[in-house]
């Protein structure tokens, strides 16, 4: 919103920074799993740094025109006014989890038997092994059916169910599939 400056035209020019954005805030594995070269990054957790906002990957720029109105539309009586612009950043905030562990264990005869009952040696940390796992995941979509998903390599996975759109004050507006295909 932009209040109390004089009537005209103007250009707003906006950078805001897509990591420091509360909750919602980006994490440099979120534009990898959108595409995002991995050179752009220190590592998968951490952005370059700089001063050039320019150079920056986190922080997205753009400018937007807006013709600033008198308050209640008299030229003559209000030579300040109050609008509305929109901008949009030309980036999809994504919500995804990252999953990591190991699996560790007894190995050979220490290991818990058929009838689940622990063995007398079982729990000794000299004798602890890790192993390869698989993660899987399932969720059930807004229509009630149910998907299942095989993580091996991916660094994190997209856990929204549905995106929806709303207007300025709130109330919602539209709903988008998962993949961004149908509006």
């Amino acid at each position: 919103m932009i209040f109390g400056v004089p009537l005209g035209t103007y250009v707003v020019h906006v950078d805001a920074d897509i990591s420091d954005i509360g909750i919602a805030s980006q994490r440099p594995y979120d534009s990898i799993s959108q595409g995002t070269p991995k050179k752009f990054f220190d590592s998968p957790t951490k952005y370059l740094g700089g001063t050039n906002l320019d150079k920056l990957i986190q922080v997205k720029s753009a400018n937007a025109g807006v013709n600033v109105q008198p308050f209640w539309g008299n030229t003559d009586t209000c030579e300040i006014g109050i609008s509305r612009v929109d901008i949009d950043l030309n980036y999809t905030i994504r919500p995804c989890a990252i999953f990591m562990g190991n699996i560790f264990g007894d190995q050979d005869k220490d290991s818990v038997n058929k009838r689940c009952r622990p063995r007398r040696d079982m729990g000794n940390l000299c004798n602890q092994v890790s192993n390869e796992g698989t993660i899987e995941m399932i969720r059930e979509t807004i229509d009630g059916t149910i998907e299942k998903f095989d993580i091996f390599s991916e660094l994190s996975i997209l856990v929204n169910v549905g995106i929806v759109i709303t207007n300025g004050i709130g109330i919602f507006y539209k709903a988008v599939s998962p993949d961004l295909t149908s509006f």
